[in-house]
């Protein structure tokens, strides 16, 4: 199997998906907050339980604006790694690679590397998803707007989530990798 060229991303229309989606959390959160920064009181939820309720009040300061750039962070973290992953696949030789895969052509080890970034771009995107959500449901209870967050910005709401994201990505990594190690 040959390594596609950089930039046809596009032509993978789940690929293209999460990136839209991950595009879309981070401005609509980042949009949200901006429009309603002025409005909010000077107490805001700093923390919430399981169950969505805030136990934890604080001050709005530059503090609580932090709290949005985590999001940003994150997804610019994963797709730094994810474009790491590129470069290995690109040049295998700098990659810390178990002992059965080292010594491979950037050609044999294309499909696990891209494995890899599949793994990468599903993990982000189901961790902006759930921080997005969080946030988004944090500034619904510090406008008033709800009593506790949603339920589909609660922490038990997207755990699974996150997890079934894990599990696909790194599953389909290791197969990968088994694969290679069968030398097929």
């Amino acid at each position: 199997m040959t390594m596609p060229p950089m930039g046809t991303e596009r032509q993978r229309p789940l690929v293209w998906a999460l990136h839209t989606l991950n595009a879309t959390v981070l401005g609509c959160v980042g949009a949200r907050a901006a429009m309603v920064w002025g409005r909010l009181p000077d107490q805001v939820p700093r923390h919430f339980d399981f169950a969505g309720e805030a136990d934890r009040w604080a001050a709005k300061d530059a503090g609580f604006g932090v709290l949005f750039a985590i999001p940003l962070f994150l997804v610019a973290l994963l797709y730094g790694l994810r474009a790491a992953m590129g470069c290995f696949a690109r040049r295998p030789e700098l990659a810390n690679l178990p002992p059965r895969l080292r010594g491979r052509s950037a050609e044999e080890l294309a499909p696990f590397f891209e494995s890899v970034r599949d793994a990468l771009l599903f993990s982000c995107t189901a961790v902006n998803l759930a921080v997005g959500s969080a946030l988004w449901g944090t500034l619904q209870v510090a406008l008033g707007l709800e009593q506790a967050m949603p339920g589909w910005t609660t922490p038990k709401t997207w755990l699974p989530v996150i997890v079934a994201a894990l599990v696909l990505g790194l599953g389909r990594m290791l197969l990968a990798g088994a694969r290679l190690g069968r030398g097929g």
